[in-house]
């Protein structure tokens, strides 16, 4: 099969539903599987792309006047793949700090701090692997968020 050139078109579908408490979202973003051609230390392959689906959604809770919990889950399948669930909680504190942990079932666990202001957020958080292989030879990630509110 000759696909060399040939165009691949995609496409993604979701809904996001989102309130002053919650949020949930559905999401589909490559659809159509077409083949393509991969190349892979010099040797080429076929390829094939697989439909991911997310499914993600939180809940705001009132711990105080000052203080709000927002817990929330994101599930990401892949056919063929294991189902990955990523659980995350924040406390935000007079709507200006957000601090809080995510946990990667069974791969991972995360630190996050995120600042706020009217116009911009500004967040870090720390990744480090559980068990896998990479456990041993990496540091963990770090990740830096600028979030802009134009």
């Amino acid at each position: 099969m000759d696909i060399n050139g040939r165009f691949n078109p995609n496409v993604g579908v979701g809904a996001y539903l989102k309130n002053e408490k919650y949020f949930l979202s559905l999401s589909l973003p490559k659809i159509l599987t077409p083949d393509r051609l991969e190349e892979n230390n010099g040797t080429a392959r076929l390829g094939m792309d697989k439909v991911h689906y997310y499914l993600a959604g939180g809940y705001d809770f009132s711990v105080s006047e000052s203080v709000v919990l927002k817990p929330s889950a994101l599930l990401r399948y892949v056919n063929a793949s294991p189902i990955s669930l990523d659980l995350t909680a924040l406390l935000e504190f007079n709507n200006r700090i957000d601090f809080g942990a995510a946990y990667r079932l069974d791969e991972s666990v995360s630190g996050i701090f995120i600042f706020k202001t009217e116009w911009m957020n500004l967040g870090y958080a720390y990744e480090m692997a559980l068990k896998s292989a990479v456990h041993n030879i990496d540091n963990g990630t770090h990740e830096i968020m600028l979030y802009l509110k134009l």
